[in-house]
């Protein structure tokens, strides 16, 4: 470890400093890499993360290490059935201003079921979701609107209306991240 942390730029004194007045969550940052004191174990993580962005389309969809696929479908309400792998879009919304993106600190979203809003960081913190991990989770958005937190949250201004005989909807499944 010590091998590791010599390469990337860490000051060794200040390094056992860190390591024995840290909480967890907190993080010490050399320049070239960041070492994490996570739940249960230390995690070490090079500075390599591009904020992305990349258009919505149909069919096969990649963000980083997690895979999506949109696919157009017209549904009764009755099938529709809650799922934190599957997102739902009006099937009249113009495709092109849905994006994966990288989440940004001063991103909110209205959960369905909740009144108000909160922080997509809160959203992951509360799923606890490790600190290392977080800045590579990406948000499904309409221009400045997070539209689902993958696998944790929906806005509930994007939900589709049920009421209806038939709806048309692009479905947007979460199908896998890459180890």
């Amino acid at each position: 470890m010590h091998k590791i942390l010599d390469n990337h730029n860490f000051n060794r004194a200040g390094l056992r400093q860190f390591i024995a007045t840290s909480d967890v969550g907190s993080s010490l940052d050399s320049g070239d890499g960041k070492l994490f004191n996570g739940r249960d174990a230390w995690v070490f993580q090079q500075d390599r993360f591009i904020l992305e962005e990349y258009d919505l389309s149909e069919g096969k969809n990649t963000f980083g290490n997690w895979y999506f696929e949109v696919k157009p479908l017209t549904m009764r309400p009755s099938e529709v059935s809650a799922s934190k792998n599957v997102a739902w879009i009006k099937g009249n919304a113009n495709l092109s201003d849905y994006k994966l993106r990288s989440w940004q600190p001063s991103d909110r979203i209205k959960p369905l079921g909740m009144t108000g809003s909160k922080l997509v960081s809160d959203v992951l913190t509360d799923a606890k979701v490790p600190v290392h991990q977080r800045k590579q989770y990406p948000v499904l958005a309409n221009h400045n609107d997070v539209v689902w937190v993958p696998q944790l949250s929906f806005n509930r201004d994007y939900a589709i209306d049920i009421n209806q005989p038939e709806i048309d909807v692009f479905e947007i499944r979460f199908t896998s991240t890459s180890a």
